[in-house]
């Protein structure tokens, strides 16, 4: 089961204000949350990701890319989705 994290967690672990994980939200360098029971929680993983992306050195296009990749990654398959028969 993946893990998720909580806002406070996240700005922990990026060490940087709520404010400026918002702006990099908004400037596609990261992720958004995903709503769970209304609710915002990040996965550990995608975090982790991102974290990798900034080490390397990755520009930001490229740290772009990475996150376009992870929300994409998020959206149902529309060819796993069980078929209604209509019976």
């Amino acid at each position: 089961m993946p893990q998720l994290l909580r806002t406070k967690q996240v700005t922990n672990k990026l060490s940087r204000s709520k404010t400026c994980l918002y702006r990099q939200i908004q400037d596609g360098l990261i992720p958004p949350p995903v709503k769970v029971n209304g609710c915002s929680f990040w996965l550990d993983s995608e975090i982790q990701e991102i974290i990798q992306t900034e080490i390397s050195g990755a520009c930001i296009a490229s740290r772009q890319k990475v996150t376009t990749r992870i929300i994409q990654n998020r959206q149902p398959n529309p060819n796993n989705a069980p078929h209604n028969t209509g019976r």
